[in-house]
């Protein structure tokens, strides 16, 4: 195993841009996932550079559903891939990829306790 250096865990969080997941990467190293988790967050630069590639890291992979869904020969495998990149997608990212929940009181400001949910049929609820 190599040492855990600065620049060593810069070089596993870059391959992250790639699509690849933090656990993907270091089995491809050869490191302990637990180690370099813990060696990240020691330092808080090295911290913001693992957030900014999680960001990367979820948008390379809603990119590479176009790709899925072209290859896939199974639908329903493809249709499956894609729906668990969206999931994991949702949670690193819930801004750009999460569900909505709209918020408004009874004269449509956003101020209001009435929550409206969009079910899959399309019929709201409250």
């Amino acid at each position: 195993m190599t040492e855990l250096t600065t620049e060593y865990l810069t070089e596993i969080i870059t391959a992250m841009v790639d699509g690849k997941s933090l656990k993907d990467v270091c089995v491809e190293q050869g490191q302990s996932y637990r180690a370099v988790w813990r060696s990240i967050h020691a330092f808080e630069d090295l911290t913001t550079l693992y957030l900014r590639a999680r960001e990367d890291y979820a948008h390379a992979r809603v990119a590479s559903m176009d790709i899925i869904v072209n290859t896939e020969k199974d639908v329903q495998r493809a249709k499956l891939k894609c729906d668990n990149i969206k999931w994991e997608s949702a949670r690193v990212l819930p801004k750009q990829y999460g569900d909505r929940v709209l918020h408004a009181d009874a004269d449509g400001g956003k101020d209001g306790l009435t929550v409206v949910l969009t079910n899959y049929s399309g019929v709201e609820g409250k």
